[in-house]
């Protein structure tokens, strides 16, 4: 069943001294079944300097897609958070996710804006990463 909600719906209705299960399950027409399967990865493509979008090519394809502001012109100043936006893929299993990351990793372009891009490419094609042995270490040992 599709409820409706996002992440934001639980924050605000936690904070606000409400019980966020009671509110979907009030949505919900029927029971409740959560159906798990796949696996997602989330890369936060960040700037890593100043700079004038120039030129955007954002990746595509089933269950892959880039959440962002930036439209070609856009100005990165230092002064604001540095993310720029996140890629987001879905697969049916995990090696399926990483491939399809580093995929949509390289098909992202970001012109005029220099961005983490790289770094996100080595973690994700990093051997402890690919094999799910890390720790919080992890990027500390990098």
């Amino acid at each position: 069943a599709k409820l409706g909600l996002a992440v934001q719906d639980f924050t605000l209705y936690s904070a606000g001294g409400g019980n966020p299960l009671r509110s979907i399950l009030a949505r919900v027409n029927g029971p409740l079944t959560i159906r798990l399967d796949g696996a997602a990865i989330e890369c936060r493509v960040n700037a890593t300097g100043c700079g004038e979008l120039t030129m955007l090519h954002v990746p595509g394809g089933p269950q892959v897609r880039f959440d962002t502001y930036l439209v070609q012109g856009t100005k990165n100043p230092p002064y604001y958070d540095a993310m720029l936006g996140k890629v987001i893929v879905h697969a049916g299993t995990r090696e399926e996710a990483i491939r399809k990351m580093r995929a949509a990793l390289c098909e992202l372009v970001i012109d005029g804006i220099p961005t983490n891009i790289s770094e996100q490419l080595g973690i994700i094609g990093d051997e402890r990463f690919v094999s799910g042995r890390y720790d919080l270490t992890f990027m500390g040992n990098r």
